[in-house]
């Protein structure tokens, strides 16, 4: 018998193993929305559309929606990357067909946009992050109310905007995430600078 083997063990094993690793992730299921590219339509725009005040990092902000969605004055702090930071020419060489020159025109229209419309807006100059989108944030130093949501579109050197995977997730549903994503934010706006026009 000892040169029989039974190839069902194997396969149980195996599947025992998946189910154990996917276990502990089952909670997080019904409360974080994954995503393979970038949300431009349906929920997502009702879901901005609806904030009382959303609060956004991005990085160039070049998709045209970006100026569509600052018109509705909802967005109150935007932070984006300096004209002159290093990573607009590294976006440039891994992800866009624009100049830099027409990238950082863009971020200098879209800065002057923002603030025309009472958005407060603040330029990183030294670093490179994960896109993040708060709505109905908490006053400064108070609790976020119930309806907050964050979406978080991850930045991944090499993937163009559109294609970029990104999560969206409630307060309510996951308050431990979602106060990260803000002390994340917070942390990024007391870092950069005001911006200039």
């Amino acid at each position: 018998m000892s040169g029989v083997r039974i190839p069902w063990l194997g396969y149980a094993l195996m599947v025992l193993g998946v189910v154990l690793l996917i276990i502990p992730f089952l909670p997080l299921l019904n409360r974080v929305r994954v995503y393979e590219q970038r949300q431009s339509t349906g929920w997502w725009r009702d879901k901005l559309g609806s904030a009382r005040i959303i609060w956004a990092s991005y990085l160039i902000g070049g998709s045209t929606q970006n100026a569509e969605l600052l018109k509705s004055g909802n967005f109150k702090r935007l932070i984006l990357l300096s004209p002159d930071n290093q990573a607009v020419k590294a976006i440039k060489e891994m992800e866009s067909d624009k100049s830099v020159e027409e990238l950082q025109k863009n971020i200098r229209d879209l800065t002057g946009f923002a603030q025309k419309r009472n958005c407060d807006v603040r330029w990183c100059h030294d670093i490179t992050y994960s896109l993040i989108t708060i709505g109905n944030p908490p006053e400064l130093g108070g609790t976020p109310p119930k309806d907050m949501w964050v979406f978080v579109e991850v930045y991944v050197p090499g993937i163009e905007a559109e294609k970029r995977p990104s999560f969206f997730l409630e307060w309510s549903k996951n308050q431990k995430l979602a106060d990260k994503m803000l002390i994340s934010f917070n942390k990024l706006w007391d870092h950069s600078r005001p911006a200039s026009k």
